[in-house]
């Protein structure tokens, strides 16, 4: 039988360990050609490689070339998942560096925008775009301050 989502090709940011890994694997297992990016974890990257049979692709989303080179290996897409998160700080907000709040708005907003607007570019017709976002939107944790 043939899976859901064959000829489908998927990009999914923060694929390397937990949510994003479990959307690697499914998505793979439906059938889909999946790429995926991550930041620093080489090991856990290999294991979903291996897990799954995606591509793993290190890629640091806080710079525009690192977007560039994970969408690089999706001339056109179907699928965009949107995962990937600088993790908040506990740094009193008082505290906060321009560079902590760069890094995590580079991260958390700017690369969500910079997918987006390449899916805009490539996305093949009744594409679908998800983006995952945390309860610490809403709800910062005790000591978080972004």
């Amino acid at each position: 039988m043939a899976g859901a989502l064959d000829g489908k090709t998927a990009v999914v940011t923060g694929g390397s360990r937990g949510i994003g890994r479990a959307i690697v694997e499914r998505l793979a297992r439906d059938g889909a050609t999946v790429i995926f990016g991550y930041l620093s974890r080489d090991d856990e990257a290999r294991e979903v490689e291996q897990a799954s049979g995606a591509r793993g692709v290190r890629a640091d989303l806080a710079t525009p070339d690192g977007v560039d080179r994970l969408f690089k290996e999706a001339a056109e897409l179907d699928i965009l998942v949107n995962n990937a998160a600088a993790r908040m700080t506990s740094t009193p907000f008082a505290e906060v560096t321009d560079d902590e709040y760069d890094r995590i708005m580079a991260v958390n907003a700017k690369s969500v925008f910079r997918a987006i607007r390449y899916a805009a570019r490539h996305m093949r017709d009744n594409g679908r775009i998800i983006s995952i976002s945390t309860l610490n939107t809403v709800a910062a944790p005790p000591g978080g301050s972004l």
